[in-house]
């Protein structure tokens, strides 16, 4: 038979001082227990013996410590958590370099409200700290000794805390910490009680035992000790005594059978899933004892598969429910309306049903969309930026083609956001915000979040507070008054719904309290059991000896106690199991908890050897195959025999790449993105050179200083029509940038004009050179010439601008050597050129974009003789800039390009696709496709035809 759970026996206990017959009056019993958990159980322990018992019950006062402290401050003028941080924050703010020398040796720079609230959290935590034994920094002040070497800090400390009190004093407050001392340590109880309980609390607050001793009369004292089989190791107030229990050995049954060390985070679900032997885990036969939250996933993983959930009975954190997230979310958009925020909207389901109620005709995907286009192409920083310039682009196109669906969702949008960040800064944003969300809830699913109600009670409530504590403290900023409320709301924790199916997962001091059989300790590592405070700056362990607080002896022998009695309790009728990890879920090495040594005597080096040995090695992984594979189909092929002429060049690099690129629409994006990319740069480099040579007057320049400041003028005219008048820094360099190539273009330009090269054409299409299009087996060929030039000796030069980083001349762009073995390009764009020392070598086409313009000029009439292509080289380096024409381009190669071209159109027309490239020049899918195109694509119906 089971032993009695520890709530029961204190139910038993209690029901033997009510005594018989009557009812089970036990009301003046004041019963303090651990945790509040703690205190449901022991309820329902009293219900059930009462039940039982078929006797009425008048149940005790049953509190933590902390309750009863706070009962203590009912109907009191006590500052708020709330209300203290905004005092201490106004203190700091209005404070100056000087006033604090010791305590700020480099007075921090408090540039917001927000940034004052994070400098006093951390004071504020002091002053709680001390509370513990009714403390305050004037008092550690009087009890350090003179040569102390902090005192100079102290005194700091205590005049700021005299500002504060004032502070509060001003609106008639008083300081929670001060009031409960106050009245803590007065002879009169609380709550009338003629018996008191601590009913195994192994840390009681020193202040707490103070106050009990001085109550006049006395109640009763009952100690219920976390061991009742080691009466002599706890004081009269059932706390551990640290002289024993720091070396005092736990009862491990099998201590080799009952750790288990598990290298990773991730062996627990193996681990589990093991012993498990694929039964469905019962919540009365098993709990765990969740020490480290690196354990949590992993468990929860393993007993989803076994058809169970894993409950938290403390909740959650409400900074982790959506709701918190959002409010964050929002009040970084009231402090600084930066569009890379507005997207994250969208990833609120209940913001886009918002969305959707106010918008006609709203799409998510085309505002997506909409907003991911702004941003590459605008690069805007803020919501007013992305609405002056995607209002542009939907307005210039007034009279033209209508704007693209996408840009109109997406301008829709933000004029959605603009006027509803416009309503909440007009006024106090509390009852804005409070009626925003409940709206956002109706817009949920019925029980799609366990969580929401509670969420909306919790935040309704705080905000009904806000009005009032912003006033009081005179916050004016909406995201100020935001922030201080998120700083509160960081304490709450959400309880979700009961889940009697799941096993629970309880935090340490609860464990003593539940009565499952089976006790998983997961994570029974050093930092977490014994609890590790870290370091403090103002109260080292030394100094908290000193001042009668809690410190790390205690905690030591509190945390040996209690696992001392969590043993006991299973021996001889459950199971104690320990997960002992060796590193945290970031790589970090961890330690073994001190009381797995603790006391091992002969045992020692065994143990030592156990704990502390080499990570078993895994076993080996599978080799790794995709979870999943890309299906293309040929379907997706446009059936449309037209190509551009740079899609020579995408083909012969990657058939494949060729295929996601043309065919399916892929491209890659960054989602980051933050300054102009390579093509954003080159297209605004040849929106002012196509200016240039469209007017007439500016293309008969020949002063490099006149050309300079023509293009000077365009580009920053351009800049600031895409980018706003605005513009954030990456651009304004990148602007910069443009011009240092513009000086390489005026400089080349002029002596063009010198040796007289006249511009005849920018931007002409093939179609308009031809007065038709121009057709190539089949096929149209279509493209544009960057710019075609004339001389007055008859010929004629098409030319491209390139606005790398490095110029290359027209043969590197155009050809390369054959790899080794690389069934890639086909056979026909291999051909054999002479080299400078008319040597014949072998080479590939790679780009046929100049040689398809000679072509094209030829077939318009223009004698081969005198047709001749070349680039214009813009690049970084001004001293390399220059026209570089393709010399190398003879009559023989110029066939040999169209050899090629003809095979490629004929490989389109067949749609062959495959097999891809293994590394192409330029791989926009290099993460897509990684390890292989070969391992990750299903590659049925793209191979390649016979040739």
């Amino acid at each position: 038979m089971s032993r009695p759970t520890l709530a029961d026996e204190i139910a038993r206990r209690l029901w033997v001082e009510a005594g018989a017959p009557g009812p089970a009056d036990l009301g003046r019993h004041l019963v303090l227990v651990p945790t509040a958990q703690a205190g449901r159980l022991l309820r329902d322990a009293l219900g059930r013996l009462a039940e039982r018992e078929s006797r009425p019950l008048v149940p005790p006062q049953i509190l933590t410590p902390e309750d009863y402290a706070d009962r203590s401050l009912e109907g009191l003028p006590v500052a708020s958590a709330l209300d203290s941080l905004a005092a201490l924050a106004a203190v700091l703010l209005a404070s100056r370099p000087g006033d604090f020398p010791a305590l700020f040796p480099q007075f921090p720079r408090l540039g917001s409200h927000d940034q004052a609230l994070a400098c006093a959290e951390p004071l504020l935590a002091l002053r709680s700290g001390l509370g513990e034994n009714g403390l305050d920094c004037a008092g550690v002040l009087a009890r350090l000794p003179g040569e102390h070497p902090e005192r100079a800090r102290w005194q700091d400390l205590a005049r700021l805390e005299t500002l504060f009190r004032a502070n509060l004093a001003r609106h008639r407050l008083t300081d929670r910490q001060d009031a409960r001392a106050r009245l803590l340590l007065r002879t009169e109880p609380v709550l009338p009680c003629a018996h008191l309980w601590l009913a195994a609390v192994p840390d009681p607050q020193p202040l707490l035992l103070e106050h009990f001793r001085k109550l006049d009369p006395a109640p009763r004292l009952q100690v219920v000790t976390l061991g009742e089989n080691s009466p002599g190791h706890f004081d009269a107030w059932g706390v551990p005594l640290p002289d024993l229990w720091t070396t005092r050995a736990p009862a491990w049954a099998d201590f080799a059978a009952q750790t288990h060390l598990l290298a990773t985070p991730a062996e627990a679900a193996p681990w589990f899933l093991a012993r498990a032997s694929g039964e469905k885990p019962s919540p009365a036969h098993l709990t765990i004892g969740l020490l480290s939250p690196d354990l949590l996933p992993p468990l929860r993983e393993a007993l989803a598969k076994l058809g169970t959930g894993l409950h938290e009975p403390g909740g959650r954190p409400f900074s982790r429910h959506w709701t918190g997230q959002l409010l964050a979310l929002v009040a970084d958009l009231a402090e600084d309306p930066a569009f890379r925020l507005l997207p994250r909207l969208l990833a609120f389901p209940a913001v886009a049903a918002w969305a959707a109620e106010n918008i006609p005709g709203f799409n998510l995907s085309h505002t997506l969309e909409g907003l991911d286009d702004i941003a590459q192409k605008h690069l805007p920083d803020t919501l007013g930026d992305a609405l002056e310039l995607g209002g542009w682009e939907t307005a210039e196109n007034q009279g033209g083609p209508p704007p693209r669906k996408e840009t109109q969702a997406a301008v829709a949008f933000l004029r959605l956001i603009a006027a509803w960040r416009s309503q909440l800064l007009s006024g106090p944003p509390a009852p804005r915000l409070a009626a925003w969300f409940a709206g956002l809830a109706r817009h949920l699913p019925a029980g799609s979040d366990p969580f929401l109600e509670k969420a909306g009670e919790t935040l309704a409530l705080e905000l009904q507070h806000l009005p009032e504590l912003a006033e009081r403290h005179g916050l004016e900023d909406a995201a100020d008054q935001i922030r201080l409320l998120l700083r509160g709301l960081a304490r709450v924790t959400l309880a979700g719904p009961s889940e009697p199916a799941a096993v629970s997962a309880l935090g340490w001091l609860e464990l003593l309290w539940d009565d499952a059989p089976h006790l998983i300790l997961a994570g029974l590592n050093e930092g977490l059991v014994p609890a590790s405070p870290g370091p403090d700056p103002f109260l080292p362990d030394s100094l908290r000896t000193l001042l009668g607080l809690r410190n790390r002896a205690s905690r030591h022998a509190r945390d040996t106690a209690l696992l001392d009695a969590l043993l006991r309790r299973r021996a001889g009728t459950g199971r104690v199991d320990c997960l002992i990890l060796q590193t945290a879920a970031n790589g970090d090495p961890l330690r073994p908890s001190r009381l797995l040594l603790q006391g091992a005597g002969a045992e020692l080096p065994g143990r030592v050897l156990q704990l502390f040995r080499e990570p078993a090695p895994s076993a080996p992984e599978p080799a790794w195959q995709a979870g999943w594979k890309l299906s293309p189909t040929l379907a997706a092929v446009k059936p449309e025999p037209r190509v551009s002429v740079t899609d020579f060049k995408g083909y012969l690099d990657c058939p494949f790449r060729f295929y996601l690129r043309k065919h399916l629409g892929m491209q890659p994006f960054d989602a980051a993105k933050g300054e102009l990319d390579a093509r954003d740069f080159g297209d605004l480099l040849h929106f002012v050179f196509e200016q240039f040579g469209r007017d007439a007057e500016a293309a008969r320049m020949g002063g490099a200083d006149e050309i300079l400041a023509w293009t000077e003028h365009r580009l920053r005219q351009r800049v600031r029509h895409v980018y706003g008048e605005t513009l954030p820094l990456s651009v304004l360099v990148q602007q910069e940038a443009a011009v240092n190539r513009l000086q390489g273009f005026a400089r080349h330009q002029a002596a063009l004009r010198e040796e007289g090269w006249e511009i005849m054409g920018v931007e002409r299409s093939f179609a308009d050179t031809l007065t038709k299009p121009w057709q190539l087996e089949g096929w149209e060929i279509r493209g544009r010439f960057d710019r075609l030039d004339r001389h007055p000796d008859g010929r004629w030069r098409v030319i491209d601008y390139k606005t790398a980083d490095r110029a290359e001349t027209p043969a590197q762009a155009h050809w390369s050597r054959p790899r080794a073995n690389d069934p890639w390009p086909a056979e026909y764009a291999r051909g054999e050129r002479l080299n400078d020392k008319g040597k014949q070598i072998p080479f590939v086409w790679t780009n046929l974009q100049l040689p398809l313009y000679v072509e094209l000029l030829t077939a318009s009439g223009l004698p081969a003789e005198k047709v001749s292509a070349a680039y214009f080289n813009l690049p970084k380096a001004l001293a390399d800039a220059g026209v570089a024409e393709f010399s190398e381009l003879s009559a023989g190669l110029r066939e040999s390009a169209m050899h090629c071209a003809r095979g490629v159109l004929a490989d389109l027309a067949a749609r062959r696709f495959w097999p891809p490239r293994e590394k192409p020049a330029f791989d926009d899918f290099k993460v897509m496709l990684s390890p292989g195109p070969a391992r990750v694509v299903e590659a049925a119906g793209l191979d390649f035809a016979a040739r």
